[in-house]
């Protein structure tokens, strides 16, 4: 998954990257912005207390026959510019921001839409500990546009934003209690003007085994902080307890819903009385119970044994049927 050049640079210190990498956003932003693996060219130098990062980034979103793209590979060029200022042990500001370009997109799906893709983010994350608590909280906002070239041009403006928080107690070494919650804007009208949804580039959202990938395996619904383009709402608590050493067994309730309420465009195919907006739903998608041992074989590597289960809530009554 990896194939690159670390080097120091002379006569200004810091560290070079050039090759396939994860994409160094992931240290603070990793979950929400970018944090798989993509070619580039990266820079890091630490001046105690500060750290300054920068790089370019070209992402692949598409090869032939592809789902979702016409024929052909796209390249995507990224650049970042992060700072971060470490106040002391576990206390980090951190600051990103971040652009990308991808032109020359056609869907596949008819009729064929041709279009530009700018997309621009600004972000703050502070991470705090003092004795048995620790927290973070993030926030980004994201900008930018995406402009159509077929079949009809328009210009669509994008006003999006993320926010989360998280705080833990650790009252001994075997137990932890975490509080979390994750807000991230939906679009409600689809068909306007506006792009009100949050996206990330390519992340891993690891929370949970039905709706998030809390595992490696292909059995979940979505891999991003959000579903599909009507955003997040998720409160969770999470206890763990660690037995003993290279043992812990969790627990997480989350009750997960999105922003907007979820609709179905193609319903006005089949009864045009519904309109541009098609059938509109609730914003429940469930309340999801999880528990986890996981067991740690050697440095790197565990073994993990999970059990999930979903109460399904009204947003998911839009795929149950043809959305009429």
């Amino acid at each position: 998954r990896w194939l690159y050049t670390d080097f120091v640079v002379p006569g200004i210190g810091g560290n070079a990257i050039a090759g396939l990498q994860n994409v160094p956003l992931a240290k603070d932003f990793g979950e929400f912005i970018w944090s798989e693996t993509a070619a580039g060219l990266t820079y890091f130098k630490a001046m105690a207390p500060f750290d300054l990062g920068v790089g370019w980034i070209r992402g692949n979103s598409g090869a032939a026959n592809n789902v979702g793209f016409s024929g052909g590979n796209f390249n995507d060029d990224a650049g970042y510019l992060t700072l971060g200022y470490d106040l002391s042990k576990g206390n980090r500001v951190a600051f990103v921001l971040a652009a990308m370009r991808q032109s020359g997109k056609t869907t596949s799906s008819v009729p064929l839409y041709t279009f530009a893709n700018h997309v621009q983010y600004v972000g703050v994350t502070d991470k705090f500990a003092a004795g048995a608590l620790s927290a973070d909280v993030t926030a980004i906002y994201q900008g930018g546009s995406v402009d159509l070239s077929t079949p009809t041009p328009q210009d669509l403006k994008r006003r999006a934003y993320l926010a989360n928080a998280t705080v833990s107690w650790k009252p001994s070494a075997n137990h932890k209690i975490t509080l979390a919650y994750l807000f991230v804007s939906g679009d409600e009208n689809a068909a306007d003007d506006k792009i009100n949804n949050y996206t990330a580039v390519d992340v891993d959202m690891n929370h949970g085994l039905v709706i998030f990938e809390g595992v490696v395996t292909e059995a979940y619904t979505t891999d991003s902080p959000y579903w599909l383009d009507k955003g997040l709402k998720m409160p969770s608590i999470r206890y763990d307890y660690q037995p003993s050493k290279g043992l812990v067994l969790s627990g997480v309730y989350s009750y997960i819903s999105t922003d907007k309420n979820t609709q179905r465009i193609g319903a006005a195919a089949k009864n045009p009385a519904l309109g541009a907006n098609g059938k509109v739903y609730g914003t429940e998608i469930g309340s999801e119970l999880d528990l986890f041992v996981i067991y740690n074989i050697w440095k790197g590597f565990d073994a993990l044994l999970g059990l999930g289960y979903l109460r399904a809530g009204d947003a998911l009554d839009a795929y149950t049927n043809d959305g009429a």
